[in-house]
């Protein structure tokens, strides 16, 4: 009773390092002494990685083969929980280095129908030689990477090398805190190692939005294009050229969810563009578009630097009172900088990466003028947008434990929107006065959630699969604007833009200017 206790005030005392991860509903646990206290309490206890229950299985003492015994018996007599994560963390009582029962335990948790499979290799300790060890972990790799189930393979071995090598860093007097008695953890390395189980999870949860905050720089560049077109509604004459040039300043959000961060960004953005109109009702332009995004994830979870260049063609198409816009676009993003923090109990530490992506996309936008009486008009629209993102695979720079090799990531998105724009002019001594407003709903079929792969970098060829950012399929944009048709061609334009999703918000001011020639 006194353990318990001691073990139930040190999990309170020690700090919860886990802010966001894929949600599991419970957690399982097979094994040794280990894994009978300790590091259990404390992955289970991150309140955004598991919303249900811890079930520990493991007993002191147990060989691998008896780590596959409770497994057998556990599926004897439960069903899986298809959303539960399953731990295996056993064969330091193994008198041979082959590990084959960690193997064949695995095999049966997936056979019965687990989905999410953690296991990790040996720590080194005085009490094993050195050359079990290694023996046992290379053996231990090779026949996971090939095995043909999803397993979230952890780095036990590194981690503790890292502890040895830097123990005041992890918050030791000496390395010899590490391991009390040779074998067994002390509460800090549970505490670390749950840590160091988090953050495995973690990095997926971070790196899956990548693809999303690619796609908010679409949808800026997007927004943009409207405010173009905003400029050429008035003034365009046949045969005549008209350049134009914009400024954005913005904020996007993303909420947290079940599987993913949140991230909050600043925008800065730059657009050129010509235009020419052939005739009285059509236009054909070009418009380049350079964007830089700043951002933060989650609650001091890392950083980001996105630049993000696009180039459109778009045609502009005018008969009685309908319309008819068409865009065609390419985007290439630079991911400079991706920062994730780690927290290892005392340590925190930063794995930093980089990566490059693309956009392919198309847009056509029809519309009528529907009303039109003294200087007042209203005109229904509907839109469609389809883009096809890609966000490169890449590795992280350090070789940690913590350190992550991620797969690429695509990304969808079919918008369906309607939406209604209402125009008011006036006249002013020194211009003619435009005063635009424009509100759309948004839907995206592309929903449905993606996974991402990715493996921890220290153990060569490893990959798992886990469930990554879920889009969100509807959305509101407004846009609000006033153009100022001056004398000699120029016209200046200043425009707010909102869209509110189901979770993310993107906000900017638009300042742009064009001159017909």
């Amino acid at each position: 009773m006194r353990k318990i206790s001691l073990l139930v005030i040190l999990m309170l005392l020690m700090p919860v390092n886990s802010l966001y991860a894929m949600k599991f509903s419970n957690l399982y646990v097979f094994g040794d002494s280990l894994s009978v206290s300790g590091w259990p309490e404390y992955f289970s206890t991150s309140n955004t990685t598991f919303s249900g229950d811890l079930t520990n299985f493991a007993v002191g003492g147990a060989t691998s083969s008896e780590v596959f015994n409770q497994v057998d018996s556990y599926l004897r007599n439960n069903s899986i929980d298809p959303d539960a994560l399953y731990v295996v963390f056993g064969g330091t009582n193994d008198g041979s280095s082959d590990g084959k029962y960690i193997l064949q335990t695995v095999e049966a948790l997936h056979a019965g129908g687990a989905k999410y499979i953690m296991v990790s290799n040996l720590h080194d300790n005085p009490i094993k030689p050195t050359s079990f060890i290694i023996s046992y972990n290379r053996n231990f790799l090779n026949d996971f990477n090939n095995l043909n189930v999803n397993v979230i393979q952890v780095d036990t071995y590194t981690l503790f090398e890292e502890m040895y090598d830097n123990p005041s860093a992890f918050g030791f007097a000496s390395s010899s805190d590490i391991l009390p008695d040779d074998l067994h953890f002390s509460q800090a390395t549970h505490g670390i190692v749950s840590d160091y189980f988090s953050s495995v999870i973690e990095a997926g949860s971070l790196v899956s939005i990548l693809p999303e905050i690619a796609l908010s720089a679409v949808r800026g560049h997007q927004a943009g294009l409207e405010h173009g077109f905003l400029m050429l509604e008035k003034g365009s004459n046949p045969g005549k050229w008209a350049s134009f040039f914009d400024f954005e300043f913005g904020n996007s959000e993303l909420d947290e969810s079940d599987y993913t961060v949140s991230h909050d960004s600043n925008v800065f953005s730059l657009y050129a563009g010509l235009a020419y109109s052939y005739f009285s009702n059509l236009d054909l332009g070009v418009i380049l578009n350079l964007r830089m995004m700043s951002g933060d994830f989650g609650e001091s979870s890392g950083d980001y630097d996105l630049t993000s260049e696009f180039l459109s063609l778009f045609a502009r198409y005018t008969y009685k009172k309908a319309y008819l816009d068409m865009v065609c676009t390419y985007g290439f993003f630079s991911f400079d900088t991706i920062n994730r923090e780690v927290s290892l109990g005392a340590l925190t530490r930063t794995e930093s990466g980089d990566t490059d992506g693309d956009d392919i996309g198309f847009s056509f936008k029809s519309g009528i003028l529907a009303y039109d009486n003294k200087g007042f008009s209203v005109s229904p629209y509907v839109s469609f947008s389809m883009h096809s993102i890609t966000v490169d695979g890449y590795s992280e720079d350090d070789n940690h434990a913590t350190s992550m090799d991620y797969s690429s990531q695509e990304r969808d998105s079919n918008v369906f929107s309607y939406g209604i724009k209402f125009d008011y002019e006036s006249k002013v001594s020194w211009a003619d006065l435009t005063y635009g407003a424009l509100i759309e709903s948004q839907y995206d079929t592309e929903d449905d959630s993606n996974t991402i792969s990715y493996g921890v970098k220290t153990l060569e060829g490893s990959s798992f699969e886990l469930i990554g950012y879920t889009p969100e399929s509807q959305a509101i944009f407004v846009l609000l604007g006033v153009n100022a048709a001056f004398q000699k061609g120029w016209t200046g334009n200043i425009s707010f833009k909102n869209r509110t999703g189901d979770d993310s918000t993107e906000n900017s001011i638009f300042v742009g200017f064009k001159n017909q020639f």
